[in-house]
């Protein structure tokens, strides 16, 4: 059980940065700091200025660059493909409390349920994509992966990323980078705490301190608890991270950063409720507040730990290597009581219950070694990136056979206390490689014409064994995994407005896991993109995309065993993508993005073709603005309000259920003076209700947050 009185917990808090604080207290370089880099946006004062963060330029809620999309820090003007970043302005403007609600500011993205405990229900264009932190995977995205404080930005890369990431599980869909804050040559400690609705508290602070006068040894530390109180009976989210960060620099070219992560989740596992007696009320009404399981059920923990290295060196102007390298493991003891279908075994309102018990035991080693040059030759620009990866998951994990019980009446629920199963289902030790070289090439022509070609030699590798059975499986496949790209400037002024259309392909391939199969292929996918981006003087930038994405080998019931699995099924997912950020004024920003995503079944035993893909709502989008006052008596004050809307979505994959579209609205007011900030945000406003697809089994749904208050005050010195 994961209890921390709220006393202990906040003494522990102040008393790490106090000690914190008077470890590292004799400031730097005689209390120097980086000077913030501002330039005029398109040589005139539209929009807020460019700052420079460790992750790169932004300009308010546009990042100028990606770290993610190329690994060469391109501007994302000249990257050929989608590439969406959200800033960590955005992420303080928006009062954001969660990863999973920040993503709904990216077109064609649906985040992970905060109350799920696993990453593979994070979908991009309607297929399963993978968390990335720093660059490197991080399987089953264990541990308080919700956390905002220690993140930089979040970069969005829409569609296979085969030929630069392929750990873990490998994305096909695309990946979410979380890029984690990095220590600066500069001295603070900034300190907060929120509180809200239904008991919700999260304390927080960030200290950062040169270690040495001249620069060379940089430290910072970030931590925080959160604990959350959905609108679910008897649900509690206890989350806890804290992540101390190193570096070592010559200033000259060579750096090593180390950063160390430990992070833990515990709450009661929230399985969902069925779709009868929710979404459709024919026969009856589920409390929409249920817990649906007995109070008794242990609380599902999940433990995160590890550390991260990034080596940089400059060989010259031309020559430069980084290498990135992680280890990590999770823990994962996951109980469960959960109801087994959508509709009632007993008519009207009576359903049969499993108890059920997970438990993973998760490491992972990532290494990603990279020589870059970049040079000129005739009217080009280039820039060469050779690339090396490695990516072993060693996946130990027990998994229990269902223990039936009831029906259980839901119009009147009753449920038995939790009995721990002992009979195992599964108790597979399964080991997945990713690797493979990748050769990378970008090459600007005239300063109009931006070029991307490049391919990977992708290996992948699964050695399965179940214990209970003495079965043993195995994979191993190389392929080439191709991509290529093209930008072109269609109109181009010494203004800063800049018109481009791209066209992009790209293919992905990836071990499925989790699978019960007995001949395993790989998933494989392929995308063609192409579109519109723009920068304007007046502030508007952004990207429209139009897409098709493919995916083959997808698991699918054995029609002669219903206990395994087959992959011979296809979906297929097309659409249209808007994503803008409009900051006419240093005191204006707006952010607006929609999607029109028609993800379906093509290729199935069980489903029919054209069934629509689960939880992708064929229109979604978000609306948000920003106005402060940088002048005058509300100097400081900065006022904020935003929509998010999604159109109904599919519950299962034979489409017999679905959630009703939804809107909700958000508002925040804050107020900055003397190094204090004070914040004021209400998220569903409105207080809508509404349920959302929960992706559980075969399909499930949850309610939504009610309305809800939440206030921050911070101060930064």
């Amino acid at each position: 059980m994961f209890r921390i009185p709220r006393g202990e917990l906040f003494a522990a808090l102040f008393l790490t940065v106090l000690a914190t604080t008077s470890a590292f207290a004799q400031p730097a370089g005689n209390g120097i700091t980086l000077p913030e880099l501002t330039v005029e946006a398109g040589g005139s004062s539209t929009g807020p200025g460019i700052r420079q963060t460790t992750a790169g330029p932004v300009q308010g809620y546009r990042a100028v660059t990606s770290v993610s999309a190329t690994k060469t820090g391109t501007p994302i003007q000249e990257t050929p493909q989608s590439v969406q970043v959200i800033t960590r302005e955005l992420i303080q403007d928006q009062q954001n409390l969660t990863v999973s609600e920040t993503l709904q500011n990216v077109s064609g993205v649906t985040g992970p349920n905060a109350l799920a405990f696993n990453q593979f229900y994070t979908l991009v264009r309607g297929f399963p994509a993978e968390t990335y932190i720093d660059g490197l995977s991080t399987f089953f995205q264990p541990g308080a992966r919700d956390l905002l404080n220690n993140v930089e930005r979040i970069e969005v890369l829409k569609g296979p990323t085969g030929i630069l990431y392929a750990g873990g599980s490998a994305p096909i869909g695309g990946i979410v980078n979380v890029v984690s804050k990095l220590p600066v040559f500069a001295t603070f400690t900034e300190i907060g705490i929120t509180g809200g609705s239904r008991g919700f508290v999260s304390p927080y602070f960030d200290i950062n301190r040169p270690l040495t006068a001249d620069g060379t040894v940089l430290f910072r530390m970030t931590g925080q608890f959160q604990r959350d109180v959905p609108s679910v009976d008897f649900v509690e989210t206890r989350s806890l991270a804290i992540n101390p960060t190193v570096t070592f620099t010559n200033n000259a070219g060579t750096s090593l950063t180390l950063q160390g992560f430990y992070s833990r989740r515990t709450q009661p596992d929230y399985t969902g409720l069925p779709a009868v007696g929710t979404v459709d009320t024919s026969a009856f009404s589920i409390r929409r507040s249920l817990f649906p399981s007995s109070t008794s059920v242990p609380d599902t923990s999940s433990e995160f730990y590890g550390i991260t290295a990034r080596f940089e060196h400059a060989f010259s102007d031309v020559w430069s290597t980084f290498t990135n390298f992680r280890f990590s493991r999770s823990l994962v003891n996951q109980p469960d009581q959960f109801v087994l279908g959508n509709a009632p075994d007993a008519p009207p309102s009576s359903f049969l219950m499993s108890n059920a018990l997970v438990r993973g035991n998760i490491s992972e080693v990532s290494i990603n070694p990279n020589l870059k040059a970049n040079f000129d030759l005739g009217p080009t620009r280039n820039v060469l990136l050779l690339s090396a990866d490695f990516d072993r998951v060693k996946d130990r994990e027990f998994v229990s056979n269902f223990e039936l019980f009831g029906p259980v009446d839901f119009n009147a629920p009753v449920f038995p206390a939790y009995v721990e199963p002992t009979s195992r289902a599964l108790t597979p030790d399964n080991a997945y490689v990713n690797a493979g070289l990748s050769l990378q090439l970008q090459t600007t022509l005239w300063e109009r014409i931006h070029l991307l070609a490049g391919v990977r030699g992708a290996y992948v590798e699964l050695d399965g064994l179940d214990r209970l059975t003495g079965t043993r499986s195995s994979l191993r496949e190389v392929r080439p995994l191709p991509k290529a790209g093209a930008i072109v400037d269609v109109y181009k002024d010494g203004a800063g407005n800049v018109v481009s259309l791209f066209a992009d392909y790209s293919e992905g391939m990836r071990v499925v896991p989790f699978l019960s199969t007995e001949a395993f292929k790989p998933e494989t996918s392929q995308q063609i993109e192409g579109g519109l981006k723009v920068a304007f003087a007046s502030g508007l930038s952004g990207t429209l995309a139009a897409f098709e994405l493919a995916r083959q080998n997808v698991a699918t019931a054995d029609p002669n065993n219903p206990f395994r699995q087959v992959q011979v099924g296809e979906q297929r997912s097309r659409g249209v993508e808007l994503d803008l950020v409009w900051q006419p004024t240093p005191n204006w920003q707006i952010l607006g993005s929609y999607a029109h995503i028609d993800a379906t079944v093509t290729k199935d035993n069980t489903y029919a073709i054209g069934s629509r893909l689960m939880a992708v709502p064929s229109d979604s989008g978000r609306l948000w603005a920003n106005y402060k006052f940088l002048d005058g008596t509300l100097r400081g004050v900065s006022l904020g309000a935003g929509l998010y809307a999604a159109s109904r979505q599919a519950i299962t994959l034979d489409n017999a259920y679905s959630t009703p579209a939804f809107m909700t609205l958000d508002a925040k007011a804050s107020y900055t003076v003397d190094g204090w900030t004070y914040s004021l945000v209400g998220k569903n406003l409105a207080d809508a209700l509404y349920f959302e697809p929960y992706l559980f089994l075969d399909g499930r749904v949850r309610p939504s947050n009610r309305r809800s208050i939440y206030a921050t005050a911070s101060v930064r010195f």
